[in-house]
């Protein structure tokens, strides 16, 4: 296998997205255009970039996960609430009742917002 390698960052450090001429920028633009022969890189595929790039399957996937170490040799339920002090607790109940509550509060009870001159809306019926 005779090849030559050559690493390099891309100038615009942005994936790519679709410019209103149809032409591409970032990565796919890189790709589209012959600059670059391939991007190992963790890229979104959408629709749009489908048509346009080839796509392999993903070769690695990463899954987060939360670890508690159980205090007790045997297993019991309050391992889970342990770490955290009654306070803390209380907080996080509070936060999740009273959350729903102030979105609630804010989302229907906004003042009326200006619309920017080069909206057409039609203001007969408002």
């Amino acid at each position: 296998m005779n090849f030559t390698l050559e690493l390099r960052k891309p100038p615009i450090r942005s994936f790519g997205s679709k410019r209103p001429d149809g032409t591409w920028s970032g990565l796919v633009g890189h790709l589209i255009n012959d600059t670059i022969d391939i991007a190992p890189q963790d890229l979104t595929q959408t629709l749009a970039r489908s048509e346009v790039i080839d796509f392999t399957l993903p070769y690695m996937e990463f899954v987060n996960g939360l670890f508690i170490k159980n205090p007790a040799a045997s297993y019991h339920f309050q391992a889970y609430v342990e770490p955290l002090n009654y306070f803390s607790w209380a907080v996080l109940i509070l936060f999740c009742l009273f959350t729903p509550f102030i979105l609630t509060l804010t989302s229907r009870y906004k003042p009326k917002q200006e619309y920017h001159s080069s909206f057409n809306i039609d203001q007969s019926n408002l």
